[in-house]
């Protein structure tokens, strides 16, 4: 294994938070899409989802563009698509356009899978989830618009998305869709999650970002247990747990436009991109 690759980042890191909008955005387009009746298997698992196409990305249809994936977290509300359009939320959306305005990351596609369905607790969250099967969805209803550089897949999960060690965010990280880099974001870090995040492909990055306020977690047992068992798997990507102090009175929420903008410019970097 590279020196370096494996660490712990306890330092506070200042970074400008973006101010998202609970709005659509006014640029670009929105699409929500779902498994059809030609599907055998269409259940209430059968995830939907929702697509943003940045117009940098629209302005080129035929270039190969990365492709983020958001899973949300807890939705007592049975809201969809939270964090995407949702009244209540701030709009991942908005945090995609802001860094590719800013030239921070390059172009990339955004969509999201929803769940109003078992959503009531955290660790038994998005179960069934199978991220191959909502990735080839996705492709199905993007193709006719636009192109994925399928070698660019990143996931990003938040809270609840990442607590089922049986679903989830957990169980797509050992799915056998091919990912650039998993950036899970402020979850419940149990410590069997810890040694089940390691699980993902040895090139595969996963960076667990967290900050304490608020929420009580076995944060070192969680840290030791994921870095050994990605040492133990011979791992060459990134393996990397970061604290984040963040100077808000919802620092859960308000960790995820800071955490976007930390790590998205280290895997898909824009011309005028921070590397962590």
């Amino acid at each position: 294994m590279r020196p370096g690759l494996l660490g712990f980042a306890a330092a506070s890191i200042a970074l400008s938070v973006l101010q998202p909008a609970a709005a659509a955005p006014s640029k670009g387009v929105s699409f929500d899409y779902a498994q059809g009746k030609e599907d055998a298997v269409a259940t209430l698992r059968a995830w939907k989802g929702r697509a943003y196409l940045h117009p940098a990305v629209l302005a080129e249809p035929t270039r190969p563009r990365p492709l983020v994936v958001f899973m949300h977290g807890l939705n007592r509300d049975k809201v969809p698509f939270r964090w995407m359009g949702a009244a209540s939320d701030p709009d991942v959306r908005d945090m995609i356009a802001g860094l590719i305005d800013g030239q921070k990351i390059e172009p990339a596609i955004l969509v999201a899978p929803t769940t109003v369905t078992e959503c009531d607790t955290p660790r038994t969250m998005w179960p069934g989830f199978d991220l191959g099967r909502f990735l080839a969805l996705t492709m199905r209803h993007l193709d006719a618009r636009v192109v994925v550089d399928r070698r660019n897949v990143i996931l990003v999960g938040h809270s609840g998305a990442a607590c089922n060690t049986a679903g989830g965010l957990v169980a797509a990280v050992r799915s056998e869709a091919a990912l650039k880099a998993v950036l899970v974001i402020d979850t419940c870090m149990d410590e069997a999650a810890g040694g089940l995040l390691a699980l993902a492909p040895p090139d595969t990055d996963v960076v667990v970002s967290w900050q304490p306020l608020g929420w009580e977690r076995p944060f070192e047992a969680f840290e030791r247990l994921f870095l050994e068992s990605s040492g133990d798997r011979h791992s060459r990507g990134l393996r990397k747990v970061q604290r984040l102090n963040i100077p808000e009175p919802n620092a859960h929420g308000a960790i995820v436009p800071v955490a976007l903008e930390h790590w998205l410019p280290h895997w898909i970097p824009g011309p005028l991109a921070r590397r962590p």
